[in-house]
């Protein structure tokens, strides 16, 4: 019985790690929050008027004629988004990520950290 016992637990283990590995390829809402999930092809191309919905307020807006540069900070990196004015309004045409010592960082990574850390701060505020 004490051998079924030790694999059932190798088992769980195994589980809450793969579990562990997954959890960082997804922006969970904590519960009575609702999210709005990142484009599939990633944020170029979104407007102005969406990117609050899917990352919430930039920590900087910064008008750089033609263009306007919007910064997300998460706690491991910062996310940059260049907005150019399209049809549609102001449009990131480009984007950025590094993490806190400069270095390049991926861009989806950043924007899923943000906006599951904008879901976190929302749902301590009382949330959405």
């Amino acid at each position: 019985m004490r051998g079924a016992g030790l694999v059932r637990l190798a088992l769980l283990g195994a589980m809450l790690t793969m579990l562990a590995a997954c959890a960082d390829d997804f922006a969970l809402s904590p519960p009575g929050i609702v999210l709005v999930p990142l484009p599939e092809g990633g944020l170029k191309g979104a407007t102005a008027a969406q990117l609050p919905t899917y990352l919430g307020e930039p920590s900087l807006k910064r008008s750089e004629p033609p263009a306007e540069i919007w910064q997300y900070a998460a706690r491991d990196c910062l996310l940059f988004l260049f907005l150019y004015r399209e049809d549609a309004g102001m449009t990131v045409r480009h984007w950025d990520a590094r993490d806190r010592r400069r270095r390049p960082y991926a861009p989806e990574v950043c924007a899923r950290r943000i906006a599951a850390e904008a879901a976190a701060k929302a749902a301590a505020k009382g949330g959405v």
